[in-house]
C-alpha cells in the first residue's frame, strides 16, 4: 500500500469495513489517534495500520481481521511493535510467537466523588514547566509495566485538549495539576472530563499521575488524586474514571482507598513484539 498517510476520508471507509471482521482495534480508536499512520494492508483478509502511538513510544499497528494467521504473516519478520485491544482468546497463540504481555489496563470507577471537598488551591501546570512534568512521567518510566513516560508534545496535547482520545469522546476542561516541594514541582496529575450528556452525570478522567521516584511515598500522590477528584466536583463532575495495569498493585491500592473499583469484565490487553526476544 502507499506510504502517505491516512485521510480522514480513508479512515473511514476503512472504519466501516472493519465492522466486518470478527478482530479489530479500530472501533477503539478516531481518525485523531490515527492521522499520521499508513495503511499496509486493505483487503478482503485483513487492514492493517502502522504508526507511531506517541504515547508509549512504540510503533504500533492497527488492525482487522478474522484468522490471526493474516497479521502474523504481515508481521513475521517485523519486531519492535505494540499491538492493543487484544481478545483474550489470541493470547496464548501470540506468546507461542514471541510477543509478549506489555500491559492489562483494567477500568476503574468511583460512582460518587460528592465527598471530596474543601481542597487546597488547585496549582495547574504552566507552559514553562511543560519539560518539567514530562521529565517526572519518563522518571517513572518502567515502574508500572507498560507506562513509557511522555513527551513535552503529549503533555502540551493535553493540555490543549488535543490529543486524540480528547476528541474522540469530547473531553473539556483537560489541565494538568502539579505539587511541589520547595518550589520545584515534584508531581503531576493529568485530568479532563467527559460525558456531560450522560444521564449519570459527568465523568473526570484521571489521566497520568506520577510522582518524581526521588519524592515518592511521601503521600504525595494520594494528596494530588484527591486534587483531581476535587476539581473533578467543583467543575461538575459527579463520577470520576482511570485505568490501571494489573500488576501495579500500589497504585490499585490508592486508587480504592479513593473509591475506585475495578470492573472484572472491562479490560485492555496489550503486547509487544520486541528485537531482543526469543522466538519460539
Amino acid at each position: 500500500m502507499g506510504s502517505e498517510h491516512i485521510t480522514k476520508k480513508e479512515f473511514l471507509e476503512i472504519e466501516k469495513k472493519s465492522k466486518e471482521f470478527s478482530f479489530t482495534s479500530l472501533k477503539h480508536v478516531g481518525y485523531e489517534n490515527l492521522s499520521e499512520f499508513i495503511v499496509v494492508a486493505d483487503d478482503e483478509n485483513i487492514i492493517l495500520l502502522y504508526g507511531k502511538n506517541k504515547g508509549f513510544g512504540f510503533y504500533q499497528y492497527h488492525y482487522a481481521f478474522s484468522e490471526l494467521d493474516y497479521l502474523l504473516s504481515h508481521t513475521e519478520k517485523k519486531t519492535d511493535f505494540l499491538i492493543t485491544f487484544i481478545e483474550d482468546s489470541l493470547v496464548e497463540r501470540l506468546e507461542s510467537v514471541g510477543y509478549e504481555m506489555f500491559a492489562i489496563w483494567r477500568d476503574y470507577f468511583n460512582h460518587d466523588i460528592s465527598s471530596f471537598y474543601e481542597c487546597e488551591e488547585f496549582h495547574h501546570l504552566n507552559d514553562a514547566d511543560y519539560s518539567r512534568a514530562s521529565d517526572i512521567t519518563m522518571a517513572c518510566k518502567g515502574q508500572s509495566r507498560g507506562f513509557m513516560g511522555q513527551t513535552i508534545e503529549w503533555i502540551a496535547d493535553w493540555i490543549s485538549g488535543e490529543n486524540g482520545e480528547a476528541d474522540r469522546i469530547n473531553m473539556s476542561g483537560s489541565t494538568i495539576l502539579t505539587h511541589s516541594v520547595e518550589g520545584e514541582i515534584v508531581g503531576i496529575v493529568c485530568i479532563g472530563i467527559y460525558g456531560h450528556e450522560s444521564e449519570k452525570g459527568a465523568v473526570l478522567w484521571v489521566g497520568d499521575l506520577a510522582v518524581h521516584p526521588d519524592f515518592q511515598r511521601r503521600g504525595i500522590a494520594a494528596k494530588l488524586m484527591k486534587q483531581g477528584l476535587c476539581y473533578g466536583k467543583e467543575n461538575g463532575a459527579k463520577r470520576a474514571f482511570l485505568m490501571a495495569d494489573d500488576t501495579n498493585a500500589g497504585a490499585i491500592h490508592l486508587y480504592e482507598k479513593m473509591g475506585f473499583v475495578g470492573n472484572e469484565n472491562e479490560y485492555e490487553i496489550n503486547m509487544v513484539k520486541m528485537a531482543d526476544m526469543k522466538e519460539a
